[in-house]
């Protein structure tokens, strides 16, 4: 176009040319026409016969798109605790605990949903909206003792030492094949990073023998998780059996929501098995049995949990003697 208004210039300039010599005022007219144009390509940065179109820069905004973030508020929840702490997660992040609050003359059991404690919270998904959680604690003068499930001596000396039988998708499992290992990409909030599962079998037993120095009361726990049998299931008395020294005991049905597909993890929770129950001075023996012939998926022909450990709350002396930690899988295993 520039090209164009510089030819027109340039006609209107030479209109009077007489014998090839301009007069005075067209070639004043002339020279003041191109000035003005070079003036405007110079401003353009182009050359008269360029076309405009070659030198306009496609001007391309990138709009990165902004991460949502929500904040998880870990409340100790007593009074004059220390001011609450706050993480920011972002959109897409699983959550996962911070360390383990302290507080002196009580143990920490959870963060829960609420300051009353009523139910546990569940990490290991996706932070929708700013959320509060709150520390729970023990009654003061009662101690805590977790024993973990990996650690039961039964895994791998049951069947005169070939180990537990254990059922699983496809086919069977023995021994410390019913150990289950933590990885970073299969993350469960396992206490110990290790846990027991396969007991999918009818008459399956996963046996505990915890010692009390003394006859003493405890809060009892049990951190359970599910898999196979999707999107939920349940473990009530009826159907899975829990024992103390041959003694069943009566707990609330638990139910397993949005269990995912087989080979990932639903996260662990605590449950309580049961309150102020009475243990002897000595050996306490657990049963853990599967006690039904409900299919859950493939060759799992029993209905049952996924076990991490149990966790008693007591003011008495607890230890377990013939726990087996040297049966964990390890690192290279």
């Amino acid at each position: 176009r520039l090209s164009g208004f510089l030819y027109q210039a340039h006609a209107r300039a030479c209109v009077y040319k007489k014998e090839n010599v301009y007069t005075m005022k067209n070639k004043k007219l002339f020279l003041a026409s191109v000035l003005c144009v070079s003036a405007i390509l110079a401003a353009c940065n182009m050359q008269p016969n360029e076309k405009a179109s070659s030198k306009v820069k496609s001007s391309k905004t990138t709009s990165s798109r902004v991460v949502k973030k929500s904040k998880l508020t870990y409340n100790l929840n007593y009074e004059g605790a220390p001011e609450a702490t706050s993480v920011e997660i972002e959109e897409g992040e699983i959550v996962k605990p911070i360390a383990d609050p302290t507080r002196e003359g009580r143990a920490f059991m959870g963060w829960c949903v609420d300051a009353a404690g009523s139910d546990f919270y569940v990490f290991g998904h996706e932070l929708e909206e700013d959320t509060v959680i709150y520390a729970k604690w023990a009654d003061a003068g009662l101690k805590k003792f977790v024993a973990e499930a990996e650690y039961c001596p039964c895994i791998t000396e049951a069947d005169d030492g070939k180990g537990m039988v254990g059922s699983t998708y496809s086919g069977g499992t023995q021994g410390k094949g019913l150990i289950q290992k933590e990885t970073a990409d299969m993350w469960a909030d396992a206490s110990n990073g290790h846990w027991v599962h396969f007991l999918y079998q009818p008459g399956a037993d996963l046996i505990f023998e915890i010692k009390a120095e003394a006859a003493c009361t405890a809060n009892i726990y049990m951190r359970l998780s599910g898999e196979y049998l999707t999107p939920e299931f349940t473990v009530s008395s009826p159907n899975y059996k829990i024992k103390l020294n041959g003694n069943e005991l009566t707990y609330s049905p638990v139910t397993f929501t949005n269990v995912p597909e087989q080979g990932t993890w639903l996260p662990f929770k605590d449950y309580v098995l049961s309150l102020n129950v009475s243990l002897q001075a000595g050996i306490n023996k657990f049963d853990f049995i599967t006690d039904n012939n409900i299919e859950m998926k493939g060759t799992a022909y029993g209905l049952a949990p996924m076990i991490d450990c149990l966790k008693f709350y007591s003011e008495g002396d607890l230890s377990w003697p013939t726990a087996k930690p040297s049966q964990i899988i390890t690192q290279d295993e």
